[in-house]
């Protein structure tokens, strides 16, 4: 499961769960929208395991509601980890993944 979160402006934060894949998994979590494309950090999960990440990077959302998520292998994600030695290497897309906005507030003032 991939969610996406507004964190701050100019921040999001993607959620990434995942359980009991039958192999390690070792990514880069990219996220794209327009031409904007932006590593926002990585996940690693042994086999059979189960996890939820959270994590958070610099990217500009502008007047999106959806981005692109993109999972990339990552050898040096798997060399960071004590339990991951080999892993799946396939990149995985989720394409218009719903950006949970920041709830706006206005001020109404009087003259």
């Amino acid at each position: 499961m991939i969610r996406a979160e507004e964190d701050k402006p100019g921040r999001l934060k993607v959620v990434v769960s995942l359980e009991k894949p039958p192999v390690a998994v070792a990514y880069d979590v990219f996220a794209q929208s327009g031409n904007q494309r932006s590593k926002i950090g990585s996940v690693n999960i042994r086999p059979g395991g189960q996890t939820q990440w959270h994590i958070e990077g610099d990217f500009d959302l502008g007047q999106a509601d959806k981005v692109d998520i993109e999972l990339v292998p990552s050898m040096e994600t798997a060399l960071h980890s004590v339990d991951v030695f080999d892993y799946w290497g396939e990149s995985m897309l989720f394409m218009d993944v719903p950006v949970k906005r920041l709830a706006t507030t206005t001020t109404q003032t009087t003259p």
